[in-house]
């Protein structure tokens, strides 16, 4: 099953449209190209190497020690500066192992030569440790200082290839070993972090937690569908890099920097950024867009593209700029997209064959520069999906949302639901027979409803009326939604009461963990406790982050 996460307050988000971005394997190297840099600095023997603008710091375990901006950093005799992000290899050539990342801007000493490759031989950064470490000799990817006198370097042997992973079986959904092992993986201020939960406990208890990273500006931390690694995104809004952890803490590597992204919008102010992440079904490849976000005024705007980024390879479009959508949604088995757009909803096979728009609508007003599309969930086995569609002016008090099944590349009308949905997207069961909603009808009041509904929005139930209410979707058994409102969360179940706690504090996310449990980030200001649930009610903290912290879990 394809492994996509929608953050809690992306409905937020909604009003800035999607930022874009992407990929580029931390590899610059013969194997995938860019252009020579339009400028280049040599600095006169004897002088310190100053960079500027470099990217913050990065920790993660197997890469460089780094340039913080504006530092300078004193290097005695010659020195290789990166002019664009570039990987650390054991030898000279890409058949070595990768073993670390260095990032433009980043000086390292030169300690070696390769006559024959051109490849130098560098002194290994402190977090990579080991004795031989080599980058790409390329002009095109590192400036050179002092560099006549370096020294020939002995070779190391040629590494044998090593055989082709496999991805290991995904357990079926809704199976669980008792006493078994689940997983929380959350990005705050500290980094990044994993804590192995114990499933044999209710609610779910904490192991070790484990520090994957210490940088500062990780962000979107999704669990592979095996369970084995943690993909993110770490940077900020000139550039970000798509990366990946092991979860068992032995190490990771980057995949894709925005850098490498092309540009489609034709504005030299704007910088392209990675915009959503997903794991494909393996666990050996990444889906992701890109996002083209204005540096000097407000605005950015979706590339409408596709890439795909393998753990072992280089990123390839697979489908250009404008041939995408604003949000892309892989089926389970990844032979299918739904690509979402202000005006349509398109599939389209991920070999680029059968492009079929499968529904159209009126554009919607948002009384914002935020473009509005459906999101859409697979349902079933994955032969089809649903999805809700706001009417034209969401703002006026008669405003509804149409509910499509898709099938074989037709949209089935199935009902229709009174109320705003800008904020409060429909949640299907993972089976499409039960939906949960928080109805949002603009007619002054602010009153809100948290509606449990059959499928095609039929025998409609008035679950709960509040303020501020949101809904975090249903268990894997289809039965019970999580939920929450203005000092309180609940658990709720159709035709039967609900059991709520009080909160003093802020709930800012919630997911299940399986049928009988979930995690939520419970907090106020700085400081968010990571606690677990059960049916009743009971609670357990896990981890506490600081700052702002995204979290994704996962069980076998």
């Amino acid at each position: 099953m394809i492994r996509t996460r929608y953050l809690v307050l992306f409905m937020a988000i909604f009003f800035v449209t999607s930022l874009a971005c992407n990929a580029f394997a931390g590899n610059v190297e013969p194997e995938f190209e860019l252009p020579p840099p339009t400028f280049v600095s040599t600095l006169p023997s004897g002088e310190e190497a100053t960079v500027s603008g470099a990217a913050p710091t990065v920790t993660l375990p197997g890469t460089g020690t780094q340039v913080a901006e504006n530092t300078t950093v004193p290097i005695a005799g010659p020195f290789a500066t990166m002019l664009v992000d570039l990987n650390v290899r054991t030898g000279p050539g890409v058949q070595y192992d990768r073993v670390g990342f260095l990032l433009q801007g980043e000086s390292v000493p030169l300690i070696g030569r390769d006559p024959t490759s051109g490849w130098w031989k560098i002194q290994c950064p402190v977090a990579i440790g080991g004795s031989d470490c080599w980058i790409s000799g390329g002009a095109q990817y590192a400036q050179t200082t002092n560099a006549d006198s370096v020294p020939v370097a002995a070779v190391p042997p040629t590494p044998t290839a090593p055989p082709t992973p496999t991805a290991t079986p995904t357990p079926e959904a809704g199976t669980q070993v008792a006493g078994g092992t689940g997983l929380l993986a959350y990005a705050d201020n500290t980094g990044l972090w994993v804590v192995p939960l114990n499933l044999g406990q209710n609610p779910p208890t904490a192991g070790t937690p484990i520090q994957l990273a210490t940088d500062t500006d990780i962000s979107q931390p999704i669990i592979s569908p095996d369970g084995r690694k943690v993909a993110f995104l770490r940077g900020n809004n000139e550039s970000n890099v798509l990366g990946y952890m092991n979860t068992d803490g032995s190490g990771g590597d980057f995949l894709v920097t925005s850098r490498s992204i092309p540009n489609a919008s034709g504005s030299a102010d704007a910088t392209v950024l990675i915009d959503q992440i997903a794991w494909l079904s393996d666990s050996q490849s990444l889906a992701f867009s890109s996002q083209a976000v204005n540096q000097v005024g407000p605005g950015a705007a979706p590339q409408s593209d596709l890439w795909m980024a393998p753990l072992n390879g280089s990123p390839q479009a697979r489908f250009a700029a404008g041939q995408g959508g604003h949000r892309f949604n892989i089926s389970p088995d990844g032979a299918r997209v739904l690509f979402s757009l202000p005006e349509s909803l398109v599939q389209v096979n991920m070999d680029g064959s059968n492009r079929q728009t499968v529904l159209t609508f009126a554009f919607v007003n948002t009384a914002s520069e935020y473009a509005y599309v459906p999101m859409t969930q697979w349902v079933g086995s994955g032969n089809s999906a649903v999805t809700a569609v706001s009417s034209q002016d969401p703002w006026q008090s008669d405003a509804s949302a149409s509910l499509y099944r898709i099938a074989n590349a037709n949209a089935l009308v199935q009902g229709s639901l009174p109320g705003n949905i800008l904020f409060n997207p429909v949640q299907w069961s993972s089976d499409g027979s039960k939906l949960a909603y928080v109805q949002f009808v603009p007619d002054g009041s602010n009153t809100q409803t948290l509606i449990l509904a059959d499928g095609s929005g039929s025998n409609g139930q008035s679950y709960r009326t509040g303020q501020n209410l949101r809904s975090f979707g249903w268990n894997s058994a289809n039965a019970h939604v999580l939920y929450a409102g203005e000092g309180f969360f609940g658990v709720g179940e159709v035709g039967s009461t609900p059991t709520e706690v009080l909160i003093p504090v802020g709930l800012f996310d919630a997911q299940w963990l399986n049928n009988t449990a979930y995690v939520m980030s419970l907090g106020t200001g700085n400081v968010w406790n990571l606690t677990s649930g059960n049916l009743t009610g009971d609670t357990e903290i896990v981890a506490t982050a600081t700052g702002t912290v995204q979290f994704d879990v996962w069980t076998p």
